[in-house]
């Protein structure tokens, strides 16, 4: 009987137990990402971001979008975006302030042309941050990528268009002592920063084991008594193109003009030197940025061409063909034998041809573009004009004498370039009217 009542008392025990804990209010721990509320009890989430897609796309600007659907239940502190050539993007821009749903913007400047990025917007409260999906936006092509030259260099070319620090990275930096007739060499290595520090006529690059020759006629091409560096030294360099994108007005017109510069480390002509800065530029109307002529350089002048003639051959509907002279890489609209003197024989002939390689601005896929050996280009854009484009040195071993050595000396820089009294730099529209024509290699 005592052990029937001790069983009651224990299961009746058990029963308010079991009943106390089902009136017990429920505990809840909150998921990851999620903040408990200081108001009503309410659980403060995430925000909702989306990312849209950016507007106002232009050659270096674009305008992000993004829009946030769900505070997470209090207002946002902060709204922004990030953004780069990759996911993992690098740059940011964040507005504080106190934000519900609804969209918001930002315009970023300083992008390259002719590049894809990656985006996306992003949204803050106490839970933390909301992010939208990655999303892409592209710029288009600058006029300099537009109209970016196709070169077709002579099949025996043994050096191609490259960067500049092909020949900085490779060169003694020289000064000429006048009353000695002889270099000295300058204890400083030839940076970009020490162009700037030794920025007279006097300064010069100079290649070691390599040696200039001057002009000569009457000798069959490639046999001058010079020094050729081996070309093999400059492997490794990016094919590079400068290009420079200027306003210019010329008799009351606004024009733009898109310049081209080519750097070639050495010159092996009929004449050999160390250096080789060579030049094609495009007239365009500046209302409706279309072509309107093109000139070639080549020996101190030039040809210039309206953009419709026959002699000049576009390709992918906007790249002019630029067929580079073996050797002298003079810039010519046509391939064959081009004379320079009205000689019977070749001894002054400039010979370009279509079955070398062929280079493309890197961001074409090559279509249209004819050779078996074709490769792409880096454009670079000088439009700011960097300080070394003004150096008042010479590109190669200089050497004295009327012009320049009999042409064995190095190459002025783009902005010191002088054909028939006129600063090609300075004055490029007068220079397509008066492009001369001179033997001046």
């Amino acid at each position: 009987m005592k052990r029937l009542k001790l069983m009651v008392v224990t299961l009746l025990g058990t029963m308010v137990l079991l009943f106390s804990l089902a009136l017990m209010p429920a505990v809840t721990t909150a998921p990851t990402g999620v903040a408990e509320a200081d108001d009503g009890g309410n659980n403060i989430t995430l925000p909702t971001v989306l990312t849209e897609e950016a507007t106002n796309i232009s050659f270096t600007l674009a305008t992000l979008e993004g829009n946030i659907t769900s505070t997470g239940g209090e207002s946002c502190d902060q709204r922004g975006f990030e953004w780069g050539e990759t996911e993992s993007y690098g740059n940011n821009w964040i507005q504080n302030g106190s934000y519900g749903v609804g969209d918001f913007s930002h315009a970023i400047t300083g992008l390259k042309s002719n590049t894809t990025y990656h985006f996306r917007a992003e949204a803050h409260n106490s839970a933390g941050w909301g992010y939208g999906a990655d999303t892409e936006l592209s710029t288009p092509p600058s006029l300099l990528g537009i109209y970016a030259p196709v070169l077709y260099l002579h099949p025996d070319e043994d050096y191609y268009p490259v960067s500049i620090y092909s020949m900085l990275n490779k060169s003694n930096l020289m000064s000429w002592d006048e009353t000695t007739k002889q270099g000295a060499l300058i204890p400083a290595d030839p940076t970009l920063e020490n162009l700037s520090v030794y920025n007279t006529t006097s300064i010069y690059l100079d290649l070691p084991q390599s040696e200039p020759c001057s002009l000569r006629t009457g000798v069959p091409w490639g046999s001058l008594p010079a020094d050729p560096p081996e070309s093999y030294r400059f492997d490794g360099y990016n094919l590079t193109v400068y290009g420079r994108q200027v306003e210019k007005t010329y008799d009351g017109t606004d024009y733009i003009v898109l310049q081209y510069w080519f750097f070639y480390p050495y010159n092996k002509w009929y004449n050999c030197h160390e250096g080789d800065w060579e030049r094609i530029q495009i007239i365009c109307d500046k209302t409706t940025e279309t072509p309107e002529q093109v000139t070639f350089g080549y020996h101190g002048g030039g040809d210039t061409y309206d953009w419709g003639d026959d002699e000049v051959s576009i390709v992918a509907e906007t790249h002019p063909l630029v067929f580079v002279g073996l050797g002298s890489h003079s810039a010519w609209a046509t391939q064959g034998i081009h004379w320079i003197l009205p000689l019977s024989s070749d001894y002054l002939a400039d010979y370009t041809s279509q079955s070398g390689t062929a280079l493309f601005p890197e961001y074409m896929d090559g279509s249209g573009v004819e050779g078996f050996d074709k490769q792409p280009y880096v454009l670079e854009d000088i439009s700011d004009g960097p300080s070394w484009v003004k150096w008042r040195g010479r590109w190669g071993q200089f050497v004295p004498g009327p012009l320049d050595g009999g042409g064995a000396a190095g190459v002025d820089s783009p902005a010191n370039v002088v054909i028939n009294g006129i600063n090609v730099w300075d004055d490029p529209i007068a220079w397509a009217y008066n492009p001369g024509s001179s033997l001046e290699p």
